[in-house]
């Protein structure tokens, strides 16, 4: 409860957030998981051993292990003056701690949907061949339970990914709602949402992501043109491609609220 307490603390900021919220960044460990969190004055950071919050099933060759996953996201995070490319790998964290993947497989086809489709368990997720459980597109209802602005992960420029339901809208949102990155300001503050849709959860970084263990933040400036352009818009990172130094430089612009500074 105590832990409970503070993420709701910290959660709120200049906005309030409830504590049912608060609780969503939780893992059971019925099934091996955890999560937890460490409160560092302007940024937080996220610790999971990636393990889901649910039963697995294996739809391929590859067995989920236990990792160490840190990531420090901002507080208050900034959107960039351009959207930032997204690498190959993960893209965010959920409320229990494993992967939020980008939409696309190894051969840069749509992980999701036509020809590239990949197999994914009753839950809605699948492991690499790294051992990472992830999911791509809209998860089970063991952790998707489809309620009102259902808080279901973070991504790693700091701002909240939710579920498509939403209260303001009185509907579930669809990409006609959301810009290129899918994501729209509520209530002034910036957030993801992930649906049916491709790309999904996102189709680039509104924010400045942070590098973190288990991420390559290959992060570029994108344009206007789409690396699925028959599905939708993604602006993927180029193979091989670095980030430079500190993020790609004169890129914040505003504070939008975030996960854990509103």
């Amino acid at each position: 409860m105590k832990q409970i307490l503070l993420l709701a603390s910290l959660l709120c900021g200049a906005c309030a957030i409830s504590v049912h919220e608060a609780t969503k960044f939780h893992n059971t460990g019925t099934y091996g998981g955890t999560v937890s969190y460490t409160d560092n004055g302007d940024t937080i950071t996220l610790t999971s051993n990636g393990l889901p919050d649910h039963p697995f099933e294996r739809v391929n060759p590859n067995h989920p292990e236990t990792r160490s996953d840190v990531y420090t996201l901002p507080k208050k995070p900034t959107v960039a003056n351009s959207p930032g490319c997204l690498a190959m790998g993960p893209i965010g964290m959920t409320v229990t701690g494993s992967m939020i993947y980008d939409p696309l497989d190894a051969d840069g086809e749509n992980a999701v949907e036509g020809s590239g489709r990949e197999r994914f368990d009753h839950y809605g997720g699948h492991t690499d061949n790294h051992g990472i459980y992830h999911y791509h597109k809209l998860p089970g209802s063991w952790l998707y339970k489809g309620e009102q602005d259902e808080l279901l992960g973070v991504a790693f420029d700091g701002f909240p990914i939710y579920g498509p339901l939403a209260s303001d809208l009185g509907r579930d949102v669809t990409n006609k709602d959301l810009d290129e990155c899918h994501g729209r300001m509520v209530h002034g503050h910036y957030r993801y949402h992930v649906n049916t849709e491709f790309p999904y959860y996102l189709g680039c970084y509104k924010g400045n992501p942070t590098h973190a263990n288990h991420v390559r933040t290959q992060h570029g400036i994108c344009t206007s043109t789409s690396s699925l352009p028959e599905y939708g818009y993604v602006c993927a990172c180029p193979k091989g491609a670095h980030p430079p130094p500190g993020g790609v430089a004169g890129n914040h612009h505003h504070h939008a609220g975030g996960l854990f500074g509103r």
